[in-house]
């Protein structure tokens, strides 16, 4: 079953990218780092979910997480890191206090609690 396969495969493809973004993280290269934490967010979870991560919105994302026993707190650093994404795609200045190898760090943690208590 190709849908099986492609969510057991999901972290290990969400820590490929994740890896990938290091190299931008370790250049300071802020734009790219949140842009790759979207897509990591947003592939893990149509793999997840075999969906295409195109039709993923935030309020559907945090709705099927929230219904799947996800706790919210676990939910809304999701959505917090998602949001920060946002905000520095579209105002690259917001970017300037932001740690990014920590919040690489901070992205494979929430991986490793949505992969542990994933339903």
């Amino acid at each position: 079953d190709p849908a099986a396969v492609r969510a057991r495969r999901a972290r290990r493809a969400a820590e490929r990218r994740l890896t990938s973004a290091g190299a931008a993280a370790k250049h300071g290269h802020a734009l790219a780092v949140h842009a790759a934490v979207q897509e990591v967010l947003a592939g893990y979870l149509a793999d997840k979910w075999g969906v295409s991560p195109s039709g993923l919105t935030l309020t559907g994302i945090q709705e099927r997480l929230l219904a799947a026993g996800i706790p919210g707190e676990t939910v809304a650093r999701l959505v917090r890191y998602w949001q920060d994404a946002d905000l520095i795609r579209y105002a690259p200045a917001a970017a300037a206090d932001t740690d990014l190898p920590g919040r690489l760090a901070e992205v494979r943690a929430l991986l490793a609690d949505l992969e542990g208590r994933r339903r």
